[in-house]
Order: C-alpha cells, then sequence, then structure tokens
C-alpha cells in the first residue's frame, strides 16, 4: 500500500474535513484517506498500481474545495502556520498581544 499527501484548500472546520475524507474515501482504489485540517493536507492510501489522481481531484472538488499538489512532510508545521495565520481571531489575538507587548 503506498501513501501520497496533496494540499486541499477551503478547509475551515473539522465537519469539511470528514465531508472531504469520505468522499474520497469512495474513490475506487483507495482503501484509507486522512486529511489534517490544521496543515491543510489530505493523505490518500491506495492498493491500485497506480494513484487515481484524476477522480480524487474530481471528488475533492464536488465537494467545493481546491487541490493545490503534492506535498511533503516537512512542510506540515508551514501549513499549521498558515492555517492558524487565516483565521480572524489568531490575527487578531496576535495583533493585542504584539499591543500590549510594545506599550
Amino acid at each position: 500500500m503506498e501513501n501520497k499527501t496533496f494540499v486541499v484548500t477551503g478547509l475551515t472546520c473539522s465537519d469539511c474535513a470528514d465531508r472531504l475524507r469520505v468522499a474520497v474515501g469512495r474513490v475506487e482504489g483507495v482503501s484509507d484517506s486522512k486529511v489534517d485540517l490544521g496543515a491543510g493536507t489530505l493523505t490518500v492510501s491506495f492498493s491500485t498500481s497506480e494513484l487515481p489522481a484524476e477522480e480524487i481531484a474530481r471528488a475533492i472538488k464536488a465537494e467545493g474545495y481546491g487541490l493545490g499538489g503534492e506535498r511533503s512532510q516537512d512542510s506540515a508545521p508551514l501549513g499549521f502556520l498558515r492555517f492558524a495565520l487565516s483565521r480572524t481571531d489568531t490575527r487578531l489575538a496576535l495583533i493585542a498581544g504584539l499591543l500590549t507587548l510594545f506599550s
């Protein structure tokens, strides 16, 4: 069994991650799929000789998300940072902390 990790855009909550995991799990040849919401990644385990990449891309787009490509495991911490800074409440807390620090 082989694994591939893809960048997925538009994931905002755990329900999104669950919906995407189920949709990709229905693709023929996919034996397992895991979504890391913080890193914005989808890891697909497949048992066929070739990864059904086109079917996976269609399943992702059908659920309303974007596919950004493959990602190496080394960039996961940066994915979490991007996710954290994309949230308005995190940015406001960061700004408040900086203002407190420098006042």
